[in-house]
């Protein structure tokens, strides 16, 4: 019986097994496996003899760029997938070329680490072989680490979707997971190593963060359509003029129209003199400078006496006196803080003293009332189906969805609807998508693919009327807190 908060992936039929009842692990990494668990038994038996050293000792492989393909690349050396099973024996076994230094308790962790990615990649084989033939749907996601949270709650939005779309009469379709190295950062690894196992993938959900320039070769390349479901950083600026972007589809608004929402706001509240500080994160430099740019283009205009955005240290004790003698000087009628929640420098800005006419202005919701109004947006996009998504979450988990929750269940919409045969043909190209059509809920929606319609559905992480390469739009709320009489 799954457990609560498992999503299985959905396989029809067992896979072929070997004599000890056991999946049948893919043939192209069995000789990788074998190698591998050779060279560990045999490393382990002598790790306290040490073993021969190399004279290039410092220029150690680390496992994700074995695994990536990023690894020793010099002439004459074997291709990373090919040469799988000689990469790992350099990479942390002691006595081999290439294995580092370090004391016979340092070689044995980098062993371990070794069986247990090894474990890693075994289980990814294991359940990725699970069915009688490559699933057309991948979903690509780190294991462990601080994404954990956002891929837990990325398989239960797209399981929801799925539930969703059998009740609707959609058959449920066979879905693969892999696992990216645990610890990675999914910037630095080959998207390339989650299609090793399964390469007639034809939809692939990408994981967070994933770097664009690599999955738009990997999809023009594989004919594939990838899916980004939680991808709303300022690499989107660049995704229309990537190689592949026609075959990229992001599912959140990008966060600058967040910084857009709170300039156009304020200026809807009249308030058009704006003094803007950040901190220095290069998130809230890039937020800061989009929101001053869509104040000024609008009709608003920057307070400051600087060009752009101050950047605002307050670890330094004269940096917040000379903040509020600007405030005094320039006179703004609103001052906007670009920072975290709980950030020394929204922190620092909260306990000061300023002109009781003066707004602050958060790219956050504020919940905690002060002696000036106070103007924040929430950071959760929402699309048209929102409401209705959340009652089901939360009937379904037991806990209110968040944005990955809801970017899970768009892609879990989506590949219902790309799953859907018209006149022979399934739709994972994507063709039938029209994201400025009427949004339609799902049964609609799978009812209106089945007659060779072009579909939208109805969005709860956006509006989903973006199409491939560029970005979907979203409802972002304003709160706004009146000042403590």
């Amino acid at each position: 019986m799954t457990s609560p908060g498992t999503v299985q992936p959905s396989h029809s039929g067992s896979a072929p097994e070997n004599g000890a009842g056991v999946p049948a692990v893919n043939r192209a990494v069995r000789p990788a496996i074998r190698a591998s668990l050779r060279f560990a038994v045999q490393s382990a038996l002598r790790f306290k003899a040490g073993g021969s050293r190399s004279p290039d000792q410092g220029a150690t492989i680390a496992a994700g760029e074995v695994l990536a393909g990023t690894g020793d690349r010099s002439p004459g050396s074997t291709p990373w997938r090919q040469g799988l099973a000689l990469a790992w024996p350099r990479v942390w076994f002691p006595g081999l070329p290439g294995s580092g230094t370090g004391s016979w308790r340092e070689r044995l962790a980098r062993c371990l680490s070794a069986l247990g990615l090894l474990a890693s990649l075994l289980g990814s084989q294991s359940l990725a072989s699970s069915s009688p033939q490559s699933a057309e749907v991948r979903l690509l996601l780190p294991a462990g680490g601080r994404w954990t949270p956002l891929s837990d709650g990325l398989r239960r939005g797209y399981g929801l979707a799925i539930e969703q779309g059998q009740v609707c009469g959609q058959p449920s379709q066979p879905l693969d997971l892999a696992w990216l190295p645990a610890g990675s950062e999914t910037a630095q690894v080959d998207p390339g190593l989650g299609l090793l196992v399964r390469p007639r993938t034809r939809l692939l959900i990408a994981p967070p963060a994933a770097p664009l320039e690599s999955y738009g070769v990997l999809a023009e390349q594989g004919q594939l359509t990838v899916l980004l479901p939680l991808q709303r950083g300022a690499s989107l600026s660049r995704l229309p003029q990537l190689r592949g972007a026609d075959h990229l589809l992001p599912l959140l608004a990008p966060r600058g129209q967040q910084a857009d929402r709170l300039a156009r706001g304020l200026l809807a509240a009249g308030l058009r003199r704006v003094l803007v500080v950040r901190d220095g994160s290069s998130g809230q430099k890039q937020l800061a400078e989009r929101f001053l740019e869509t104040l000024v283009a609008s009709g608003g205009s920057s307070a400051s006496l600087e060009p752009g955005p101050l950047l605002l240290e307050v670890r330094q004790p004269a940096a917040l006196e000379q903040l509020r003698q600007e405030v005094d000087w320039t006179g703004p009628q609103v001052l906007a803080v670009f920072t975290e929640p709980g950030s020394p420098l929204a922190r620092a800005v909260r306990a000061s003293p300023w002109p009781a006419v003066l707004t602050l202005a958060w790219p956050f919701v504020e919940l905690e009332p002060l002696a000036y109004p106070q103007v924040g947006v929430d950071p959760l996009a929402r699309g048209a189906g929102w409401p209705a998504f959340a009652r089901a979450f939360q009937a379904r988990w037991g806990y209110g969805p968040g944005l990955a929750e809801a970017a899970g269940y768009d892609a879990g919409q989506l590949a219902s609807l790309a799953a859907i045969r018209f006149e022979g043909q399934p739709g994972w190209d994507l063709q039938w998508f029209h994201g400025h059509g009427q949004p339609l809920e799902l049964c609609a929606a799978i009812a209106a693919r089945r007659l060779g319609q072009r579909v939208r559905p109805l969005g709860v992480a956006s509006h989903l009327d973006g199409a491939a390469g560029s970005t979907p739009t979203a409802a972002l709320r304003l709160s706004h807190l009146y000042a403590i009489p």
